[in-house]
């Protein structure tokens, strides 16, 4: 038997690309139920959200303010640290 490692190899990677192909278009149906699912559950979550757009806003950029706030405070205590002498 005469066995040619080329041919061996070339078989191998046919085998192995069409292989992967086939996989990606099988995954492609549960990626779009995925995407179809996620779109639906961001509607509902804001169907049924406990406030308004303008509220939601305004909470959200009460709760950024405050971080900025800490953040803010945490710079200046290692700043004094870096300064003060140990």
């Amino acid at each position: 038997m005469n066995v040619n490692a080329e041919e061996i190899l070339r078989k191998f990677l046919d085998e192995r690309s069409s292989s992967r192909t086939d996989r990606v278009g099988d995954s492609l149906p549960l990626i779009s139920a995925f995407g179809v699912g996620l779109l639906v559950g961001a509607g509902v979550a804001l169907l049924f959200a406990p406030e308004s757009g303008k509220e939601l806003r305004d909470d959200l950029a009460d709760r950024v303010e405050g971080l900025k706030e800490q953040a803010s405070q945490a710079i200046t205590a290692v700043e004094d640290r870096a300064k003060s002498p140990s």
